[in-house]
C-alpha cells in the first residue's frame, strides 16, 4: 500500500489515473461547502499512490509540463473517471470506493 495521494483536481486525478492505473483511484467524496456567499460541492479524489511521487507530478502539472503521451488512453480514463462522477450525481451518493478497494487491494 502507498502512503495515498488526495486532490479536488479532475484533470490531475485523471493523469494520476493514466499514469499509475486506474486501479489507483480508490475513493471519491462530494462534500458539501458553504460559504457566505455560494453553497456548492467539492470533489474530493483519494488516490493509492506515492505522495511524493503525486506531489512532483503536481508541479509539473500546474506548470504545463505534465507530458501525455496517449491521448486516447487518457481519454477513456477521465471519460471513466467523469462517467462515475455523473452516476454519483444521478444515485444522489455523495462517496465511491473503488470495487478493487473494497475487494481488499493493498497497493
Amino acid at each position: 500500500m502507498n502512503d495515498g495521494y488526495t486532490t479536488d483536481e479532475l484533470f490531475f486525478t485523471a493523469a494520476l489515473c493514466y499514469i499509475f492505473g486506474t486501479d489507483a483511484l480508490t475513493k471519491i467524496e462530494l462534500i458539501e461547502s458553504r460559504d457566505a456567499r455560494s453553497r456548492h460541492q467539492v470533489r474530493q479524489f483519494t488516490l493509492d499512490v506515492p505522495s511524493l511521487d503525486a506531489a512532483e507530478y503536481y508541479k509539473e502539472f500546474k506548470a504545463g509540463m505534465l507530458a501525455i503521451a496517449d491521448l486516447f488512453s487518457f481519454g477513456i480514463v477521465y471519460t471513466g473517471v467523469t462517467k462515475t462522477l455523473r452516476d454519483m450525481t444521478r444515485r444522489g451518493d455523495t462517496e465511491w470506493v473503488s470495487p478493487s478497494w473494497i475487494a481488499g487491494r493493498r497497493g
